[in-house]
């Protein structure tokens, strides 16, 4: 995304439960991840909706290089990162 018309189209922000929550449309400019939420959580750990079956890829201090599947908890004092892949 190189403009700011990209960027405000394409990337939204929430506070849930003490913690931002980013949505980037990755898929609007090409990205193989489709769409990406990133919780940035200084709290407890918190469970976050419509991320069922996408691939955790950043969980706390864990970076997992196959983007394994994982649970939809957003551990605290931490960054998670989910992605959802275009569909093929």
């Amino acid at each position: 995304m190189t403009t700011k018309e990209q960027i405000e189209q394409n990337i939204t922000g929430e506070y849930i439960n003490g913690a931002v929550v980013v949505t980037i449309n990755g898929g609007a400019v090409g990205d193989s991840w489709d769409t990406i939420k990133m919780v940035v959580n200084s709290g407890n750990n918190i469970e976050i909706s419509g991320v069922d079956g996408w691939s955790k890829k950043v969980h706390a201090v864990t970076v997992n290089e196959d983007g394994t599947g994982g649970s939809n908890e957003a551990q605290g004092t931490a960054v998670t990162i989910w992605y959802k892949e275009k569909s093929k």
